[in-house]
């Protein structure tokens, strides 16, 4: 500093923490000769750095439940990737080493449209990396479960094919005579008419009377009901004895 100089400035790194400063002037024998002010420079706390932007890639629709697989690129920091859709994690946890650039993570597509990102974490749990953001959806909707129609029953099983003795009358459905779908059975001797007779007394049931040795087929029948309940049929051959 020469003879008569008014102002000095001073150039320095800072420290990570606080400092007191204050300038000394020296004479040219090193001996202090004017002190300046005291002032404290306070460290303060470094704005954390944005996180990488990282490239997502993949599928944008899918059939639900088929395996997806997204890829991830860019300068991925150590620790972890996961995968996240609607802010809930897809597939598995993706480990990432030093200098990874590239990693992939696959999971069942859902049934319902979904946003995905992907986010790196670094060995502290800390997010350092980011992905795009878009959305998978479904390329179809889910198959419906088929339907299996159910069988069209009576309130009591009609009684199966066997001999019967002349005069011997048999209930072939109970009264009110109504299916489980709610159908009324159409009843009919097929063949024999002589041998057998049906009887249909006021309360709903249906009867069948042996009147005659021989051989008599008899069938009853009620319509499907749409998808619900299949066709009702049932055959019987009686032999009068």
């Amino acid at each position: 500093m020469g003879l008569g100089t008014q102002d000095v400035s001073f150039n320095f790194h800072t420290a990570n923490s606080n400092m007191s400063l204050q300038a000394v002037n020296y004479d040219a024998d090193s001996n202090p000769v004017a002190y300046s002010n005291k002032v404290t420079l306070t460290s303060t706390t470094p704005k954390p750095a944005a996180p990488i932007v990282l490239t997502l890639t993949g599928p944008k629709s899918a059939k639900a439940g088929s395996n997806v697989t997204y890829t991830i690129k860019g300068n991925l920091s150590a620790g972890t990737l996961k995968l996240l859709g609607d802010g809930n994690q897809l597939g598995q946890t993706a480990s990432i080493g030093l200098g990874t650039t590239t990693a992939t993570v696959s999971f069942p597509a859902p049934n319902t449209a979904v946003a995905l990102q992907a986010i790196n974490y670094d060995t502290s749990g800390s997010t350092v990396g980011s992905t795009n953001t878009f959305t998978l959806s479904p390329s179809a909707p889910p198959t419906p479960a088929a339907l299996v129609p159910q069988a069209q029953t009576l309130p009591a099983a009609v009684p199966n094919s066997t001999r019967l003795n002349k005069g011997r009358t048999i209930r072939l459905q109970p009264s009110p005579g109504i299916t489980n779908a709610g159908n009324v059975v159409n009843w009919k001797v097929t063949s024999g008419k002589k041998h057998c007779k049906l009887r249909r007394p006021s309360s709903g049931a249906v009867n069948l009377k042996a009147v005659r040795k021989g051989t008599c087929k008899v069938r009853g029948t009620a319509a499907a009901v749409g998808n619900q309940y299949q066709a009702f049929k049932v055959l019987r051959t009686y032999r009068v004895r």
